[in-house]
Order: structure tokens, then sequence, then C-alpha cells
């Protein structure tokens, strides 16, 4: 199987794994920008990461190369010419787009958007022929691949394509690290400290950061068990934590969907839920430094 070594590295970690092979209803991956306006369509149950690498694999098999372009929050593959089908300086680009089950609020799954650009503005035009091609070797790599299939009938578009920041280089990303790093600082605040989710698949080190206009806490994960996090990577951001309120923030899903999220602040736990339809809920609870009950003034 030939893919672009630059690809090999971007993603040399990465191991694709899933259940079912055949796609739902004999279906077929087809262009976004050709999917019915309210569906189907097709989409894959991934991550980002899984969605570009079985995108790349199957484009590699027209190119000899191509690039990952990153920019804000966009992330798309790009290469020079296809297989003799575009000119040599028309630009190709495929975008894996996420997208919401308004059935299922729950689900989401990744879509893929071709295009292209070039010096005499014909290149969308040329493109149409090879787009067909892609997308049939898309499907077969999708299948053989076992990456698991969905199909929805009513959907909508999530603007982020799951880049997450990292922690700064003075937070450890590592569990006895992190704890050293709290161990040391003289006042802490009283919801820093390292939290998890009940199954312990997120552990995610918890710091305030006073001069931030938005987010006055930020946790990044310092161990987890879910495929597509690494350490050190943000999960959280919160307005402000105050015991027995409300307040506003962002939470990365599992498959690193931004969504805007409402937390209910306990003293030892986090409530948070999806913005504005309340579902994805999630609870972490403080691990360290123990929170200790019936204290004196607490």
């Amino acid at each position: 199987m030939r893919v672009a070594r630059s690809l090999l590295v971007f993603f040399v970690s990465f191991v694709i794994s899933g259940c079912a092979a055949t796609l739902p209803d004999g279906g077929r991956m087809v262009d976004y920008m050709d999917a019915p306006a309210k569906g189907p369509v097709e989409v894959v149950e991934a991550d980002f990461d899984v969605a570009t690498t079985v995108g790349a694999m199957a484009l590699s098999e027209y190119v000899w190369g191509f690039g990952i372009i990153r920019s804000g929050d966009l992330a798309k593959l790009r290469t020079n010419g296809v297989g003799g089908r575009l000119k040599l300086d028309d630009v190709v680009t495929l975008e894996p787009v996420l997208l919401k089950d308004l059935d299922r609020p729950d689900n989401y799954g990744y879509a893929f958007k071709m295009d292209a650009e070039g010096d005499d503005g014909r290149a969308s035009e040329r493109v149409t022929s090879f787009r067909k091609s892609y997308f049939r070797t898309l499907t077969r790599y999708i299948a053989e691949n076992k990456i698991p299939v969905k199909r929805f009938y009513s959907y909508e578009e999530l603007p982020y394509k799951n880049i997450v920041e990292k922690a700064p280089a003075y937070i450890p990303s590592t569990y006895d690290g992190f704890k050293t790093y709290l161990d040391a600082i003289e006042e802490m605040d009283k919801y820093e400290g390292i939290w998890a989710t009940p199954d312990r698949s997120y552990v995610v080190g918890l710091i305030r950061f006073p001069d931030d206009p938005s987010f006055k806490y930020k946790g990044y994960v310092i161990e987890t068990s879910r495929p597509g996090w690494l350490p050190g990577e943000l999960k959280l951001m919160v307005a402000g934590m105050t015991e027995g309120q409300c307040t506003s923030g962002i939470y990365y899903l599992d498959n690193k969907a931004l969504f805007n999220t409402v937390y209910e602040i306990g003293r030892d736990y986090i409530f948070g839920s999806s913005a504005p339809d309340y579902v994805n809920y999630f609870v972490l609870v403080k691990e360290y430094p123990p929170v200790v009950f019936g204290k004196q003034g607490e």
C-alpha cells in the first residue's frame, strides 16, 4: 500500500481499528458537496486523525505526495495535479467535515469534501471525473480497514475540525509530574488539581489561569485510555468556578468535537452537558488533592 512519506511521519503512531467492514445498506462514500441537502449521507464513525488518514491513504493511489495544510481550525489534504486528470498547477483539497446526527444527537461522524483550484478558474470542473473515481477508492479503503460507517438522514455541519491546543511547556503532562507540580504551588486554588471521569478513561490536570479573560480554568489530559488523545492535550475550559453554581465553558468530546458546555460545580465534582441541547453529559471527580469534608469554613 503506497502512502506518502510525509503522511507516515505525521501519523506514525496511528493504528486503524473498527468493526463491521461493509457500508450500511450497500452504500458508498460520496463527496459531501454532492450529498442531498437533507440526506442521507454516509459518515465514518471515527476521530479526525482516522478520517484524515484514510482519506490520504485513498488519495495516495493517485498521487505520490501531498501535505497536511492547517489554518486556524481547518485541516485539509492538499496536492498539485492528480493522475493526469488535472493540470499540474491545479490544487486539490480533501477536507473531512464533521456532522452531527439530528435524529440521534449523541452521534457524530465525518463526511468528505473535495474541491480544486486553478489559475484558469476551471479546476472544479476538471476534478469532477476524478472525484467519482476517488470516492470509489475511498469506500474500498474504509471497508478494507474495517472503519465503522453510519448513515445520517438528517444532520448539521459543525464548524470545528478537532485541532486542540497543547498545555504550556511548564505544565507537566504525566500524572506524577503534574502532582509534583501541584505540590510546589504555594497558594493553590481549591479547584486546581487532578480530576478524572468515573471510569478513569480521562484523567485531567486542572489549572487556574487568572489572567485569561475568557476561561479561568483549563484542564489538560494527563492520562487516557481513549484512542486519538495524547497527554498534554486540552480537554476542557471553564469560565469560572464557584461551588453550587453553574457556569459556561468548552469541552472536547471523544472525537475531539468542540462543544459549548454548561458546567455545574460541586466541591469534589464537575458535571457538564453540551449547550443548548444538554446531551453528552459527563462527570469529573476530584482525585488530588483529596477534598476534606467537614473542615471548618468549608
